[in-house]
């Protein structure tokens, strides 16, 4: 087996110096590679937490080759090809992102409903495939959500209403965005990176007094674009 102790080192490296200069970290007294380490912990989700790991094992792997010594200008031991290919995946992790509209649902694919819809159908549709949350589409641009809470407080408020014959359009507000008073629907763009919507949601109800509920992905992240992709909170592991 060919070693990679030296090509290990240099892909090392690599990492070290792409990380500074993607997060500014100029000051060489200070790790980058724990810096990044702690970054992907710190952003939470399943696949930035295993990255954590990865790397940090990598770390260890690289000062024990620093500082191994030689027997008779053999090296002790050899880095693995598993583990070589290992470093370039994190180094791909660092230069490519996941983006979160690639865990998301596109539109062709996703619940939505339109004014004219039968509340009670709708809910019954959405009981049957466990999604809480359902884009109000008009055309293809999103002017509302609908979910069991929206139509909860519509019956607290107007509790004669006859729910068999309840259309989307009779909730009036309460399908509106700017009307959602536990919850958040968020427009981002289409290169919305997954580790800033994990921290989104992870900081939501703490930062706004809102869980979040929904992603609403269009190309720039605008209300009056069109839905390209939706994303809720479970599609962030």
């Amino acid at each position: 087996m060919a070693n990679l102790n030296d090509a290990f080192l240099a892909r090392y490296n690599e990492l070290d110096e792409a990380i500074r200069e993607k997060y500014g970290q100029s000051n060489n007294s200070y790790s980058a590679i724990n810096y990044y380490i702690g970054k992907l912990r710190k952003a939470g989700g399943k696949r930035a937490v295993e990255t954590a790991e990865t790397l940090d094992a990598l770390r260890e792997l690289r000062n024990s080759l620093v500082h191994m010594v030689r027997i008779k200008d053999v090296d002790p031991f050899t880095v693995s090809k598993e583990a070589y290919e290992a470093l370039g995946e994190v180094l791909y992790y660092l230069i490519d992102p996941p983006l979160l509209y690639e865990a998301a649902i596109p539109l062709q694919k996703l619940l939505t409903c339109k004014e004219e819809d039968s509340v009670l159908e709708l809910s019954r549709l959405m009981a049957e495939r466990g999604i809480s949350h359902v884009p109000l589409l008009k055309g293809k641009k999103v002017v509302g959500v609908y979910s069991e809470s929206c139509l909860f407080r519509f019956l607290v408020d107007n509790p004669e209403a006859p729910i068999e014959m309840l259309k989307i359009k009779d909730l009036g507000e309460y399908v509106e965005i700017s009307e959602q008073r536990e919850e958040r629907y968020v427009y981002v763009p289409r290169d919305y990176l997954l580790e800033e919507a994990i921290r989104e949601y992870l900081y939501s109800k703490g930062e706004t007094g809102r869980r979040l509920g929904l992603f609403l992905i269009t190309e720039n992240g605008r209300p009056d674009e069109a839905l390209l992709y939706a994303a809720a909170p479970g599609a962030l592991s």
